[in-house]
């Protein structure tokens, strides 16, 4: 407990470090075209990648606060969330965007959106579990590898189960 506290304590005094240089997720263009249905769902979820279109948004899942504020001083640290909460909108939209055309049968789309998903460091497992099954339906299975050496570098608690799920969909590849 002592050296949490000395550590709690270390990181609430560091000073401000420059945060313009992290690697911030730009939502790409293309996704915007993609043709979807108008359910009040995909409405709502358009509406939030539109909001996060212009937006800062940071993958740090797995960072603690304290980890954030000894390495960029704990006045950022109310940005830095934002940025943080920022990413689970999106990766929980992109989600329910590829659901949604995975089942109105637009699955070349739906494998866009989610390798762009995974590509950020998602840690859904739907999304894993969504895109391996499509990677199977297309006829590529092969690909599940590439989703499983993103899933061994996440730094997240849901790595094990993706890793486990992805063992199952192709245990010959």
């Amino acid at each position: 407990m002592e050296a949490f506290i000395s550590r709690e304590n270390e990181a609430n005094s560091a000073r401000r470090q420059p945060i313009d240089d992290l690697p911030y997720i730009t939502i790409p263009e293309e996704l915007f075209l993609i043709k979807y249905n108008e359910s009040a769902k995909m409405q709502e979820v358009m509406r939030n990648l539109i909001f996060l279109k212009d937006k800062k948004i940071l993958n740090l899942t797995g960072i603690s606060n304290t980890d954030l504020k000894l390495k960029y001083g704990a006045a950022n640290l109310p940005e830095l969330s934002e940025c943080d909460e920022r990413y689970t909108l999106l990766v929980r939209s992109l989600q329910s965007f590829a659901e949604n055309l995975s089942e109105n049968g637009s699955e070349q789309e739906a494998i866009r959106i989610l390798e762009f998903s995974i590509s950020t460091g998602s840690d859904i497992l739907g999304s894993y579990t969504l895109l391996a099954g499509l990677y199977e339906k297309a006829g590529t299975p092969e690909k599940i590898n590439t989703l499983k050496e993103k899933a061994v570098s996440l730094n997240s608690l849901t790595a094990p189960s993706i890793m486990r799920m992805l063992e199952k969909a192709s245990p010959d590849t």
